[in-house]
């Protein structure tokens, strides 16, 4: 009966541990608002991205993340932070250039398209060589990372 009890108890337990590992899964992945990102130095004049890149010159003007969601929420915090992640000791390593967010409009409805534009100008001196990223969060909740390069 002893025995019986013990393998009881720890396939209840096993099965408890599955269920709340899938259960805890499951809903973090359903939290994250899916975005459609573009990272480009070229924006239309009706605010549409051009190609998208990942390799930038030192005299780009102007970096573009356009990004598109139908998950987020009224009320939500979308934000960028742009970081410099090792220009050769021109910055700290990691260094964060800028950060910029916007509110999801309280008016929007759940069949419209959230377009979150995000832009960082060139440095008067321009883009040191190096490696960067710009991170997109909502509501303090990193959705996705965007690596590039100067060159």
């Amino acid at each position: 009966m002893k025995k019986f009890m013990m393998k009881s108890g720890s396939v209840l337990f096993l099965l408890l541990s599955l269920f709340y590992f899938n259960y805890a899964y499951a809903d973090d992945n359903a939290a994250k608002p899916k975005f459609d990102c573009t990272l480009t130095d070229q924006l239309s004049a009706d605010k549409e991205p051009g190609d998208a890149k990942d390799t930038f010159t030192k005299d780009t003007p102007t970096l573009f993340l356009v990004c598109d969601s139908d998950d987020v929420k009224s009320g939500q915090e979308v934000k960028s932070v742009w970081i410099a992640a090792d220009t050769n000791k021109v910055a700290p390593d990691n260094y964060k250039i800028d950060e910029k967010s916007m509110k999801v409009p309280a008016n929007m409805g759940s069949d419209q398209t959230f377009t979150a534009n995000f832009s960082l100008s060139k440095p008067n001196n321009g883009w040191p060589v190096g490696s960067y990223h710009v991170d997109l969060s909502v509501d303090g909740q990193l959705i996705q990372s965007f690596k590039f390069s100067v060159k």
